[in-house]
């Protein structure tokens, strides 16, 4: 959520873009193979994640949206999620930290994110199991 930036195109559409910026996961994924050392002085306690990993620079159409959270299923969950939910959360999670006079940019943002498929990906308890149950989970929408 904060290593990406979107863009309205003129269709009313949204692109997106990684934003270059080293990437890091939560210090716990335990053994992860994507894990590396943990970040000095990091107060989350997170590990950075391998060169091999790198954002792609270039901007490039949003073909679905997946809200994340964690889950108390073991291997995870994933559902589908209404387009109205999707602007709803894309609202909230956006104005709580914009100021005043912000709602003109956000809602057009968040009406283009609601057109598109969405879906809730519960995460693992598990920490061992977090990374290979999402990937599991997250090939279904393909």
């Amino acid at each position: 959520d904060d290593l990406v930036a979107l863009r309205r195109e003129r269709d009313g559409s949204l692109s997106a873009c990684g934003i270059p910026q080293p990437l890091s996961l939560p210090g716990d994924l335990g053994d992860a193979p994507a894990l590396g050392p943990a970040i000095e002085g990091d107060p989350r306690g997170r590990r950075s994640v391998g060169p091999e990993v790198v954002l792609d620079p270039d901007w490039h159409p949003v073909r679905s949206v997946i809200l994340v959270e964690h889950s108390h299923e073991i291997e995870g969950t994933l559902a589908a999620v209404e387009p109205r939910d999707v602007f709803h959360l894309m609202l909230a999670s956006t104005l709580e930290g914009l100021a005043l006079g912000t709602a003109r940019t956000a809602f057009p943002y968040a009406a283009a994110a609601s057109r598109v498929p969405a879906w809730q990906l519960g995460l693992s308890p598990d920490p061992a199991r977090r990374l290979a149950a999402a990937a599991r989970r997250l090939a279904e929408v393909h």
